[in-house]
């Protein structure tokens, strides 16, 4: 007999005064937040797109981790993590180090546009065309 929105609410508030939270989310208010200035919010959508998976989910500050040793990970929302090398090989692309912002987002569009199709879903991504002979 516990009200979910009250007991959310309560961890909501409870996380947001842990040192390194950034920010502590319901999955249903991202649901309705502005994804194209809000890269936490979207990159949060894509991986739970309801609250039937999850009900709230929590980012860390960049450079803060939940862990209590050192090791390598990539998962948080922050543009840290996401900002990875990407590696392109093959005859269709042009060798070469590209200085452009590029996110993992952008192979997908990429990949599709060397294969010639047309994805059958919206990208986030966008061709990298300087990489493309």
């Amino acid at each position: 007999n516990v009200n979910v929105d009250t007991l959310l609410a309560t961890v909501r508030a409870d996380f947001l005064k842990v040192p390194g939270v950034a920010r502590a989310d319901r999955i249903s208010a991202l649901a309705t937040a502005d994804t194209v200035n809000d890269k936490i919010a979207r990159r949060w959508l894509h991986m739970f797109g309801d609250e039937n998976t999850a009900a709230m989910v929590v980012s860390l500050a960049p450079y803060n981790y939940w862990l209590s040793s050192y090791s390598a990970e990539h998962g948080s929302p922050n543009d840290s993590d996401a900002h990875v090398p990407i590696i392109f090989y093959g005859t269709w692309f042009k060798p070469g180090r590209y200085p452009e912002f590029a996110t993992v987002a952008d192979m997908a569009p990429t990949l599709a546009a060397v294969a010639r199709v047309t994805p059958l879903e919206k990208l986030d991504g966008h061709v990298l065309q300087n990489a493309i002979r």
